[in-house]
């Protein structure tokens, strides 16, 4: 593909790029693909979407090498990112509002788009109540490859203020994660413990986000890795 295809091609699909995230410690590799880290273990990568046709959407791949590919990735990527951040934007919903939303939509039979509304932290305003720690999901507006919102800019302090200080992140799959409020009880290895569980029993390893814990901490403004079980065997049970 000549320079001048790859122009025209680019400016075919821009408006179906968005990112999503994925785990570079069990990634398999694809030989082109458009992606660069973004810290604890996770890369942001370029995704063509294609709501007509699922079997045409994929990561993008941009081949060659050099300068000319570098700069090729970096207009992807800013590109698939300002698109998701515009058609989905960070989302924090408390857990439990999350699952009774569920129920009244299984209740109902089939879900409606009038149907019940479930109480919503998005960043155009609104905030958590204070009060006991308690888990939150955070996605995008739309489903799909939710979990990139932890990496959109601001977003790990935004939701630091929403959920009044410190937290742990539960990676939940590449749709969403769980947010965990620090109230001084948690243990970060036992968290991850918990992660691994659930990605074992419920996740499937394509849909996977590593077995790991993060840590925002407000006053450092710091997103990192707090407890780690990547790799590690499960432990024998009796």
């Amino acid at each position: 593909m000549t320079e001048q295809q790859g122009k025209e091609r680019f400016l075919q699909v821009k408006d179906r790029l968005r990112v999503r995230l994925f785990d570079l410690c069990s990634k398999e590799e694809q030989e082109d693909a458009a992606y660069r880290p973004v810290g604890c273990g996770y890369a942001m990568a370029a995704w063509l979407s294609d709501a007509d046709d699922p079997q045409k959407a994929g990561l993008v791949c941009i081949p060659g090498s050099g300068k000319a590919r570098e700069e090729a990735v970096r207009l992807v990527l800013q590109t698939a990112l300002e698109n998701s951040v515009r058609e989905a934007p960070a989302q924090l919903r408390r857990l439990r509002e999350v699952l009774r939303h569920v129920l009244e939509v299984q209740d109902a039979g089939a879900a409606s788009p009038h149907g019940t509304e479930t109480e919503d932290d998005t960043a155009e305003g609104g905030a958590a109540e204070e009060g006991p720690a308690e888990l939150y999901v955070l996605s995008g507006r739309t489903p799909q490859f939710g979990a990139a919102a932890l990496f959109y800019p601001d977003t790990a302090a935004w939701i630091a203020q929403k959920v009044g200080g410190d937290y742990y992140v539960l990676p939940s799959s590449v749709h969403e994660v769980l947010i965990l409020p620090d109230d001084g009880r948690q243990d970060a290895a036992e968290l991850a413990v918990l992660v691994r569980e659930i990605n074992r029993a419920m996740v499937s390893p394509a849909e996977r986000l590593g077995d790991r814990v993060l840590f925002y901490s407000m006053a450092r403004q710091t997103l990192e890795v707090a407890a780690a079980l990547d790799g590690q065997a499960d432990e024998p049970t009796a």
